[in-house]
């Protein structure tokens, strides 16, 4: 979702990804799918999907979902990449040196073609890790604004405080410009 937001990525340029962010009932329906005709766990169709994320390709032709999502996701990283350098290269240069991947000097980081060296593209990958979560780190950041006891933990918070999740979620937007969609966990 952040993602595709920065780039304005639009549902006919990324199908799956688009319905996959945007629609739970979809991104359900997804998993159940997976997980029925390969008869594997829903956790482990989600780790497979987040491998296609950063750069995997292992299992692709397993599920008629796999490739279009490991596609899309592909395309999605090389676009990010690209932007980055654009628009924000010292946040790229921050990823190059936190992936501690070896790259060559000569990377046109505003090539969006796919890599012709599975290396290559799995090293641009682990770049492209750590730009994503710099931008997952600005939304915790603003959340945190709203949940000054909150303890970061990967993509979310925990809190003890109890906040309506549209405050939340209108604060990231005013902090960040990104659209988010919350969920509140309770014990």
């Amino acid at each position: 979702m952040i993602c595709l937001q920065l780039i304005d990525g639009t549902k006919e340029d990324y199908p799956i990804l688009t319905s996959y962010s945007y629609d739970k009932a979809y991104k359900q329906s997804i998993h159940s799918s997976i997980s029925t005709d390969l008869d594997i766990p829903i956790s482990a169709v989600k780790q497979k999907l987040t491998a296609f994320t950063n750069g995997s390709i292992s299992g692709i032709d397993k599920h008629k979902h796999y490739k279009q999502f490991q596609k899309e996701s592909d395309k999605l990283r090389r676009e990010i990449l690209a932007y980055v350098a654009e628009h924000q290269p010292d946040i790229l240069r921050s990823a190059i040196q936190q992936s501690k991947k070896q790259l060559p000097e000569d990377v046109d980081w505003f090539d969006c073609t796919p890599e012709d060296k599975q290396y290559l593209a799995r090293a641009k990958s682990s770049v492209f890790f750590f730009v994503w979560t710099y931008y997952e780190r600005l939304i915790r950041k603003a959340m945190l604004t709203i949940l000054p006891d909150g303890i970061e933990v990967h993509d979310a918070v925990y809190s003890k405080i109890e906040v309506q999740t549209k405050k939340i979620q209108k604060k990231i937007l005013k902090d960040t410009g990104f659209k988010v969609k919350i969920s509140q966990f309770s014990k």
